[in-house]
């Protein structure tokens, strides 16, 4: 996509070499190291998936649910940083 004499590339259309391919776990479920090759850094991409606990057939699902994904939610807006200027690129945010 292209966007005046700037291009945009969707993180999930770049290519990234895996570097550490699994780091471990914790609260998300796979951790990776990624080099981003046009800019020479590296990252550590997280992927969480959520799971329903095993008891969750006899609990109240939609406000329990609720409450889970918020509780999850904030966990990862805590963990999750990003440097927003590199040498080579600027980060926008909308």
């Amino acid at each position: 996509m292209s966007k005046g004499d700037r291009d945009i590339i969707n993180l999930s259309e770049k290519e990234y070499q895996v570097i550490v391919p699994d780091i471990g776990r914790g609260s998300f479920e796979k951790i990776v190291t990624i080099k981003d090759q046009f800019i020479d850094e590296l990252f550590v991409a997280k992927r969480y998936e959520f799971k329903l606990p095993t008891n969750y057939c006899c609990l109240n699902l939609p406000h329990y649910l609720d409450d889970i994904i918020f509780d999850e939610f904030n966990n990862i807006i805590q963990t999750v940083g990003i440097t927003a200027f590199y040498k080579n690129r600027v980060f926008h945010y909308r």
